[in-house]
């Protein structure tokens, strides 16, 4: 093999490019292509050093993955990304002199990040790969050296153990909760103790709330491991899947659960429309008291009723944030807000019998009176 190698995976798996590095004893960068994005393999004579997915930034994979483990939150993260940038040190290096992270424990996530990598890598049956001969940075990651060989060997049984048990874990956002002892599970496998140690650890973090990639994430066993041990605890009975994944939304940023949820659903809907209401008739008050108008200026709509309709619009505005905390989803149209009950019979009724604008954008909902919505 020459300086550098390229080609295409459905013609030239990613196997035999494995070996062809291996075999040669390689020193450089494997990077491939694919629709999920782009990897970079690192190999020093023809092992493997470093494994990550590329981003903006040479550390971003290594940032992200300790904030997915529980090892820095995203502001810190940022901050000694600026850090490692402006002193032109590299990200690892700087995170473990500011004492954010451990030395051994930057090892083990650099370790974990290569091996989920690699995992990904061999399954992937299309894109594309290029190879580029050279000598890597001084100041690359902490971490385990992998003979190409060893982890073809490993990774191809790995890759074929998946197929058996990835099928009971339905998707990564899925919501699991538990649904039996730890012991269930301990008596039908019969693993040994510090495996059902590793087992018992992911099993702690089911709580009903985190979803599967953030429970694999948090118990730093990797996405092979820690799948696969998620599945024979759904097998023995002991976690379940919620029955709707939208249990938790996505895009909330509350944290509180259910209970707490419909309990704010009665204050709401009690006290918020009585302090609109005091605002609406203090407006009106105003309005009555105010000095008089001068001659020939146009009036407009009475005070009172534009009152009474921003109102409405505000009072259906927190049904709708209401109903999206509770069912995490938007309603498909205000009406919808009627007939679920969250609203009174005439409440789609306003001073001119105008419609209300409703429209979904993402994490925020735009809601105008029909005086308001008009031009739209």
């Amino acid at each position: 093999m020459g300086a550098g190698l390229h080609g295409n995976l459905r013609d030239f798996g990613i196997a035999e490019v494995f070996q062809l590095i291996g075999q040669q004893r390689k020193t450089g960068a494997l990077e491939i292509g694919h629709e999920d994005g782009t990897f970079c393999l690192k190999f020093d004579a023809g092992c493997v050093v470093e494994a990550s997915w590329v981003g903006v930034n040479e550390f971003d994979a290594l940032a992200d993955m300790l904030v997915r483990c529980g090892l820095l939150t995203r502001e810190c993260a940022a901050q000694l990304g600026r850090e490692s940038l402006a002193s032109a040190r590299a990200f690892h290096v700087v995170a473990v002199d500011t004492g954010d992270v451990p030395a051994a424990e930057m090892e083990r996530i650099a370790d974990l990040l290569t091996q989920d990598v690699v995992f990904q890598v061999l399954r992937l049956e299309a894109g594309s790969f290029h190879f580029s001969a050279r000598p890597l940075e001084k100041d690359r990651l902490p971490g385990k050296r992998l003979a190409a060989e060893q982890i073809l060997m490993e990774g191809l049984r790995m890759v074929d153990e998946w197929a058996t048990f990835a099928a009971h874990i339905p998707r990564e956002d899925a919501v699991l909760r538990r649904a039996g002892a730890f012991e269930d599970y301990s008596r039908r496998v019969g693993h040994s103790p510090e495996a059902l140690l590793r087992a018992e650890q992911l099993f702690e973090l089911v709580d009903g709330r985190l979803s599967v990639r953030r429970v694999i994430d948090l118990s730093r066993l990797g996405t092979f491991d820690g799948t696969r041990i998620l599945a024979g605890l759904k097998e023995a009975g002991t976690i379940e899947v919620v029955e709707s994944a939208r249990a938790i939304p996505k895009a909330s940023k509350a944290t509180l659960t259910a209970a707490i949820l419909r309990g704010l659903k009665a204050t709401l809907l009690a006290v918020l429309p009585m302090a609109l209401l005091g605002g609406v008739l203090a407006t009106a008050a105003a309005d009555w008291f105010a000095p008089p108008r001068i001659p020939g200026v146009e009036i407009g709509a009475r005070t009172f009723e534009r009152g009474a309709a921003e109102f409405e619009r505000l009072r259906l505005l927190n049904a709708l944030e209401a109903h999206r905390y509770l069912w995490a989803s938007w309603p498909s149209s205000v009406e919808r807000v009627d007939r679920t009950g969250w609203s009174s019979s005439g409440s789609m009724a306003a001073p001119d019998a105008g419609s209300y604008y409703y429209s979904a954008r993402g994490d925020e909902v735009v809601l105008l009176s029909p005086a308001q919505g008009s031009g739209h």
